[in-house]
């Protein structure tokens, strides 16, 4: 299972870097992830909502002199939100290289680089930046959520030593993984809430926007790639739910739990 697992983490990976490119290169890709954006001005390719970024940032408190780690950063909204809402400083880490390249320069448009950074690195072993907590928006999936995971993230963080994640979970009954993970390494969780109804939201949203994208154009191929993509994508989320097959969680640990 755990190979397959594995195997299942690479393919969405690959398919996230070709969406990132298509989406970015194209008129339609800008389009959506402005109109698809879960508060106005956050660019932010996912299933993120207002209320997981309330949630972040209640949860995390980080303050004006702490850092956080941001973990599976995309295109960098997030992060500069994270940031604009808490002065923290924030370093995002994304293994495409191509929303890396397009969170940077995001980052520089604004003038916030002196604060919240980017670089490209595995959210498996995060780099030490003297993070006091890190999130990871829906990132987990591109990975098996296991023990090696949340001790690699916990090595990372200097500080108090929390992780927030939204992660979908897909199965015939989907449990949180994260706490269930954390459990089985004695680590408290703080909190763990089904917000699939977020999801679905989310979902729909996305769905109505690329299908209005893909009758209202600019027509280009790369753009009405991307906008059919995301339409078949949600169209899957929405049955998967339906079916009780996928679910998403909102979790909270505190890593510094006993090895």
């Amino acid at each position: 299972m755990a190979y397959v697992d594995r195997w299942v983490s690479v393919g969405i990976r690959h398919y996230f870097e070709a969406s990132y490119g298509l989406l970015t290169g194209s008129p339609e890709g800008r389009r959506f992830l402005h109109l698809a954006a879960p508060v106005p001005g956050v660019v932010a390719h996912g299933y993120t909502t207002a209320d997981d970024l309330d949630a972040v940032v209640r949860s995390l408190d980080a303050g004006a002199s702490g850092r956080l780690l941001d973990l599976g950063c995309g295109l960098g909204g997030i992060a500069l939100e994270v940031n604009r809402r808490t002065g923290a400083f924030v370093t995002g880490v994304d293994l495409s290289a191509r929303a890396i390249a397009t969170a940077t320069a995001r980052t520089v448009a604004v003038g916030a680089q002196a604060r919240v950074a980017f670089s490209r690195g595995s959210i498996v072993r995060p780099p030490r930046v003297g993070a006091i907590d890190a999130y990871a928006l829906d990132s987990l999936m591109f990975v098996p959520v296991d023990a090696n995971v949340l001790l690699g993230i916990r090595g990372a963080l200097d500080g108090r030593g929390r992780l927030f994640a939204t992660v979908l979970a897909f199965g015939s009954s989907p449990r949180d993984p994260v706490k269930a993970v954390a459990a089985e390494l004695g680590i408290a969780a703080i909190g763990s809430d089904d917000v699939t109804d977020g999801l679905v939201r989310r979902s729909e949203h996305r769905r109505r926007v690329a299908c209005h994208l893909l009758r209202r154009g600019p027509r280009t191929v790369r753009g009405q790639l991307a906008m059919a993509l995301i339409v078949v994508e949600e169209s899957v989320v929405q049955r998967l739910v339906r079916a009780g097959r996928l679910r998403r969680w909102r979790t909270v640990v505190d890593l510094r739990g006993p090895d």
